[in-house]
């Protein structure tokens, strides 16, 4: 993103040094609210990074707790097409982020002032469908019997994909 973007402000009509943005995800946890601030004003690209951070933060045991196994099987999906978007093996390491639990539900569309001041942030699905496209197998990917297979296999559950589930 070239640097003129980046320096943009959130507002052309007043100064904006404070925003409180909830984050829903998908009504298995309370909504996040993110407090962005900067005293020279807020620029279009600390939201957006704040959001980013937000939705990257792998799930701490609580949250995994607050979730619930079934539901965790349903972002598996999900969290392995994630996977194979970036380098595979580091994110299969670090685990389920709060984003794979918003499974379809990642495009931007935007942020809603609500009656209170605050704003929400506006997502909606990527696909019609209710589950990811078939992987397509390739380097750090394992499919049995595939003559590409690879020897770190996806993990079979969410547990075997968050870190916390992992016996040392």
């Amino acid at each position: 993103m070239p640097n003129k973007y980046r320096l943009l402000e959130v507002s052309t009509h007043c100064k904006v040094t404070k925003m409180y943005i909830r984050c829903p995800v998908r009504g298995v946890l309370p909504s996040a609210e993110i407090l962005v601030q900067r005293r020279e004003g807020l620029r279009v690209i600390d939201v957006l990074e704040a959001v980013y951070n937000e939705y990257h933060r792998v799930l701490d045991a609580h949250e995994v707790a607050q979730v619930g196994e079934a539901y965790l099987e349903t972002c598996r999906p999900w969290f392995l097409q994630r996977c194979r978007e970036t380098p595979q093996i580091v994110e299969r390491d670090q685990g389920i982020r709060r984003v794979d639990l918003m499974r379809s539900h990642r495009i931007f569309k935007g942020f809603k002032q609500e009656k209170d001041g605050n704003w929400r942030l506006m997502v909606e699905s990527m696909a019609s469908s209710t589950s990811p496209s078939p992987p397509i197998p390739g380097p750090g990917m394992y499919y049995p019997g595939h003559p590409g297979a690879y020897h770190h296999p996806p993990p079979r559950t969410m547990q075997d994909a968050h870190p916390m589930y992992r016996r040392h």
